[in-house]
């Protein structure tokens, strides 16, 4: 993140954009201030991030409030991989695109507990 955010390192061609990064089964890592410069960085074309979890990784729902208060917030793209034991498909998600209530309830604690 922070190198694609450098512009000096876009300027030498030192980095090549986007710089791409594909996480699985990740906590959440930032506040509210962290998501408004990553999806600055990511609408700049400099960065792409997708996360992928499991239907039933509690991990991806964690930690709920950082140490100072705030809530922690997910970025990027996810793609949420869902089973049924028969049947296996997959939902996409960004920040933007999916109004607050849903978002929190895909990435709830209650929700991706396994059974």
């Amino acid at each position: 993140f922070l190198l694609a955010a450098d512009e000096k390192y876009a300027a030498d061609g030192i980095i090549p954009f986007p710089v791409t990064c594909v996480t699985f089964g990740g906590p959440y890592i930032g506040g509210y201030n962290f998501r408004q410069a990553f999806d600055y960085v990511e609408e700049s074309g400099k960065l792409q991030y997708l996360r992928v979890a499991n239907q039933g990784d509690a991990v991806a729902t964690l930690p709920f409030i950082s140490l100072n208060g705030g809530a922690y917030n997910h970025v990027g793209m996810q793609l949420k991989m869902h089973s049924d034991g028969e049947e296996c498909w997959n939902t996409i998600t960004h920040p933007k695109l999916v109004d607050w209530g849903t978002r929190a309830w895909m990435n709830s604690l209650v929700r991706n507990l396994n059974p």
